[in-house]
């Protein structure tokens, strides 16, 4: 097996690059490093698998854009969203699909 270790800048360009995903450049760095915190929070290594964490996780535009999309009229705040990952500078978030 070949190994090949990347860094948050090298994961978030993969991602980025990824024409079936359509990530933000800032959705696909908050995406990188939210796995490279999780890695080290079990102090295990994660395999970089671009199809895997684009079927695993969306990236929302807005609230509005997440509760359109999914259907939860009931959400007030990002912190009401469960599987959030990351709230963007953009207004937007990483979510984990549910």
């Amino acid at each position: 097996m070949i190994i090949e270790t990347m860094t948050i800048e090298q994961i978030a360009h993969a991602l980025y690059q990824d024409e079936f995903a359509g990530w933000t450049y800032e959705g696909a760095y908050a995406l990188a490093d939210y796995m490279d915190t999780l890695s080290a929070e079990l102090g295990e290594d994660i395999a970089f698998d671009r199809i895997a964490w684009r079927c695993d996780f969306n990236e929302f535009s807005s609230l509005d854009d997440y509760i359109e999309q999914c259907g939860d009229e009931d959400i007030e705040d990002w912190d009401d969203v469960d599987g959030l990952v990351s709230v963007l500078d953009n207004g937007g978030a990483i979510v984990h699909a549910q």
